[in-house]
Parts: C-alpha cells; sequence; structure tokens
C-alpha cells in the first residue's frame, strides 16, 4: 500500500485474518488512517490462517484499539512489524497482542503473536497489553534498530510475555540522555510468576556503546521488576550494569550500561 487510504466515516472494525494468509504492506510514504476499529487475527475457527502487517517507512493510524490475534481458538501466528525510522503506528484506544480471554475456546495451545518494532515508533494512547490470559504461547514485544520508540498510556504484560530489547552497537538513540525507548505515562505492570519465561530479555551482544541506555521508564511505576526478572546477554570480554531506578520503593525506570571487562593483570616471567 503506497499512497494514501482513508476510512472516513466508517464506525465498524476492519478485521483480517480468516483461513487463508492475510498480508498487508504499508511502504514508503504510505499512509493507512482513520480506522475505526482493526482486529487482526479475528477468525472464528481453529483453522484461522496467519496474518502479517508489515509497515516500512509507512504510517498506520487506528482512532480505535488494535487487537492482534484475537481469538483464542486461532493456532497460527500473527505479527505486526513497524520498521525503518519512518515507520508509524498509532492505536489510540489500545493496542493487545495475543487472544482475549473473552474470545470464546480454552487456552491457545499454538501460534503467537508479534509486534516486532525496528527502528519505527509505536503510540498508544490506551493500553498495551503484551499477551493475554488463559494461553499457553508466548506472545512478544520486540524492540530493535536505533531509533526504535514506544509510547503508551500503560502496559500489561501476562504470565506468558515477552518484552525484548535487541540493543545495537551504538545503543538506542531514544534511550540515552534520560529519554527511554518504552516509555509510559502510567504503569507498567509484569508477571510475577515464576514457572513462565523471564518477562525481559535484553541481547546487548552486539553493543560497543557504554553509554546508559533507559530502556523502560513509567510515569507511575513498574510493578514486579527486579534484577531476577531481567535476562541479558553479552558479547564476551563485556560486562554490564542494571539500575533500576526507583522512587521510594516503587520501580520508575529500568536502566543498562555495557562496559568492557576490567584488564587483567599483567605477569613478567624472568628466564
Amino acid at each position: 500500500h503506497r499512497t494514501s487510504n482513508k476510512l472516513s466515516g466508517s464506525h465498524k472494525p476492519l478485521s483480517f485474518g480468516g483461513r487463508g494468509h492475510t498480508y498487508i504492506t504499508v511502504t514508503d510514504g504510505g499512509v493507512f488512517e482513520d480506522l475505526y476499529e482493526l482486529r487482526f487475527g479475528d477468525a472464528t475457527d481453529a483453522y484461522a490462517g496467519s496474518s502479517e502487517i508489515a509497515i516500512t517507512n509507512g504510517t498506520l493510524k487506528c482512532a480505535g484499539a488494535i487487537t492482534i490475534g484475537r481469538d483464542s481458538r486461532c493456532k497460527t501466528n500473527y505479527k505486526v512489524t513497524v520498521a525503518g525510522e519512518d515507520g508509524l503506528l498509532e492505536a489510540k484506544d489500545g493496542l493487545t497482542l495475543g487472544s482475549t480471554s473473552y474470545a470464546g475456546g480454552t487456552e491457545r495451545t499454538g501460534g503467537s503473536a508479534m509486534l516486532l518494532v525496528d527502528g519505527g515508533t509505536v503510540n498508544v494512547t490506551g493500553a498495551l497489553n503484551v499477551g493475554a490470559e488463559h494461553e499457553r504461547v508466548q506472545d512478544t514485544l520486540k524492540v530493535m534498530g536505533s531509533t526504535a520508540k514506544v509510547t503508551a498510556g500503560s502496559i500489561a504484560c501476562t504470565t506468558n510475555a515477552v518484552v525484548k530489547f535487541v540493543v545495537p552497537e551504538g545503543g538506542f538513540v531514544n534511550g540515552c540522555d534520560d529519554d527511554s525507548v518504552v516509555n509510559v505515562s502510567g504503569d507498567i505492570v509484569l508477571s510475577s510468576v515464576d514457572v513462565w519465561p523471564t518477562p525481559i530479555e535484553i541481547d546487548a551482544t552486539a553493543c560497543t556503546s557504554g553509554s546508559w541506555q533507559t530502556l523502560m521508564q513509567a510515569g507511575g511505576a513498574i510493578s514486579n521488576l527486579d534484577e531476577s526478572q531481567v535476562s541479558v546477554s553479552v558479547a564476551s570480554g563485556k560486562n554490564y550494569e542494571l539500575n533500576l531506578e526507583k522512587d521510594g520503593d516503587q520501580t520508575k525506570s529500568l536502566k543498562l550500561r555495557i562496559f568492557s571487562a576490567a584488564p587483567r593483570g599483567t605477569v613478567i616471567i624472568y628466564r
């Protein structure tokens, strides 16, 4: 989709994902806006096909809610990618990754939902819900690319949800100088159930920047976050430091710093 496409005046949800595969692209300055509500993977049976939206240096705006992988009976994958410095996804009412508990059926045992922010921008005025209740598959919010940016009113991660940061070589542009890669005006609530995956994964194996990176920041509080909830991978010869910045007993932000290992002492052998 390379030109402007407006659906003004429509007050009906736009649903994608039946028995076939649904693929939508918004690229190279293309605009897809004035959507009333977007349901992605809104199928009605267990034979639903996979669905994907790929935004690359384009814009998709929704005046209502965006729900990805809506029906718990679906067994296939749903993916939304927001790539390129000019890639933009906006949802005014909220954005949900993963099947919703009210959609019928029982626990979802197959398929997954992913929001991949690869250098683009995601703005959610309401709640960004990563994962949903009553399912046994992993849904993911993955943030990578130096210019990636996510803002939301609040974030809620359920027991199966993972937020993964892939820190680029020079770090995140939006993560320096006390700005944040993921920034919310309200609360960030993480799962506190030990049997599920660690909710925060940080892959910094390619990062050489020694600057502090503010990865997550809440205007309210980040619930259920301590260092045991964060998994970090770094390259050989590198160390890292986490800083869970607090205001009283409330965690307000998650910061990361990569640095070289301290040099070892020199041993001189005389013959």
